[in-house]
């Protein structure tokens, strides 16, 4: 066979376009390993293609290739805020849950009033050495706030399902729905599940029980709240596992 004296390829990365141009011949029936660009990929999903394109070939079925990749969240802080990497708690948990984590991850969250429903899921890559933190900026409940109105069908402001070894410190989470359904943090099938400095914030009484602080449910091992404020509601924490649901290791301590 003949060596292919030139070729370019067009490459797309999560749809922005490079052309990559050879700079020697390849030689026939032989692989060669070229740098076609350099990317610094943020962590999350990313969509590949690549294009070869050689003169005189007249069978271009084969010519193209598409991948996604996962980069995952190397160890390190990750703003969330209004000029953060991530503009809200739901960008930053979106992207968590599609990429995993590879080390400590810490969110900083800066000061201010999220107005959003939050679930936090499975995470990838999470262990006792690879830890998810939601941090407030100054670690003060008072500076930043999660807040929202939750509905009959998704009673929450904060859900926590099926999210291991993730932490929250310094951040005040209040529902203020109209109704009667004002629940604000509910953890299920869950380990080692950590709130510290935190306020958890609902209006209800007695005779409400859709309205209390913080759930606990079905597989929860290892709950800790520590040095915080839960105020007000049909209960400060409420165990609403199933009969088949075991729970174990919920520890207060202010």
């Amino acid at each position: 066979g003949q060596p292919i004296p030139t070729y370019t390829i067009d490459y797309w990365i999560d749809g922005q376009h490079g052309v990559y141009n050879s700079t020697a011949a390849l030689a026939h029936n032989t692989i060669a390993t070229l740098d076609v660009t350099k990317y610094l990929f943020t962590p999350g999903r990313h969509s590949l293609r690549l294009a070869v394109n050689v003169p005189g070939d007249t069978v271009q079925s084969n010519d193209t290739i598409s991948r996604m990749i996962n980069v995952r969240f190397c160890a390190g802080h990750y703003s969330i805020g209004t000029n953060g990497i991530y503009s809200n708690f739901n960008a930053a948990v979106d992207t968590l849950m599609n990429a995993g984590v590879d080390g400590n991850v810490v969110f900083d969250v800066a000061n201010g009033t999220y107005i959003e429903q939050v679930n936090i899921g499975a995470i990838d890559g999470v262990s006792p050495l690879n830890t998810v933190i939601f941090r407030g900026d100054d670690n003060n409940p008072s500076n930043v706030t999660l807040r929202y109105a939750p509905t009959q069908t998704e009673n929450y402001v904060l859900n926590v399902d099926g999210a291991n070894y993730v932490s929250f410190k310094g951040i005040k989470f209040t529902s203020r729905a109209t109704g009667n359904y004002n629940n604000v943090i509910s953890v299920s099938n869950a380990t080692q599940v950590r709130f510290d400095s935190v306020e958890v914030v609902t209006k209800g009484g007695l005779n409400n029980q859709n309205a209390s602080c913080m759930l606990v449910g079905d597989e929860v091992h290892s709950m800790y709240v520590t040095n915080s404020h839960i105020d007000s509601g049909y209960c400060a924490i409420r165990s609403v596992r199933s009969a088949a649901g075991l729970s174990d290791g919920l520890y207060i301590n202010n």
